[in-house]
């Protein structure tokens, strides 16, 4: 892993390492994900008076701390450290994942997530993210269009892609982002589907 860099990544609890682009893209789906509340770097954990190795990014979702591991990089271990690694995931109640470049960089996700990322520095203003909130809050999921539609936006993702950057909203991202994308409010259990599932 390259050495540590401070990045500024929506929802991140800790510095993430510079790392390889698959990682990076994961770091993006974890930025970006309705279903993960934080997520921080890993490098080691201490286990029977020693430390092993980790470095894994650690989601915590509704649904519990999930270790990532990408699995066309990860390092040779012997059946020793391999259990100790395990031991101490398992002792901090963090589930493992496995997670390949194909799944990944899967399609529509892989794109939608580019989309949404490139929108992360467009300004909101707070009276159009008070607005949202509000109609998420009294009509549940809506389709982005109808989202639109009350807030009188005529292309409203993306402002919805950059609130999604802010873990405002959460969008749908297991179809091609347009009109009929549903966008749910975050800040309780999300409906849509975790991410690296």
């Amino acid at each position: 892993m390259a050495s540590e860099v401070r990045l500024q990544w929506p929802k991140a609890t800790s510095a993430i390492p510079a790392g390889s682009a698959n990682f990076e893209n994961l770091v993006v789906q974890f930025s970006v994900s309705a279903s993960v509340r934080s997520f921080e770097f890993l490098a080691s954990l201490p286990v029977f008076g020693t430390r092993v190795a980790v470095e894994m990014l650690v989601a915590t979702r509704h649904d519990g701390r999930f270790a990532y591991e990408l699995v066309d990089e990860m390092p040779v271990r012997d059946v020793d450290t391999e259990g100790l690694l395990l031991i101490a995931l398992q002792q901090r109640g963090i589930r493992l994942v496995e997670v390949d470049a194909f799944r990944l960089n899967a399609e529509p996700e892989a794109t939608n997530r580019a989309l949404i990322w490139r929108c992360r520095d467009r300004p909101v203003e707070s009276r159009v993210k008070r607005a949202v909130e509000a109609a998420l809050i009294q009509h549940g999921p809506l389709p982005a269009r109808t989202l639109g539609s009350i807030l009188e936006l005529p292309d409203p993702l993306p402002t919805l892609c950059a609130l999604a950057c802010q873990g405002t909203v959460g969008l749908d991202l297991s179809h091609k982002l347009n009109g009929r994308t549903r966008v749910v409010k975050l800040g309780g259990q999300s409906s849509l589907a975790p991410a690296g599932r």
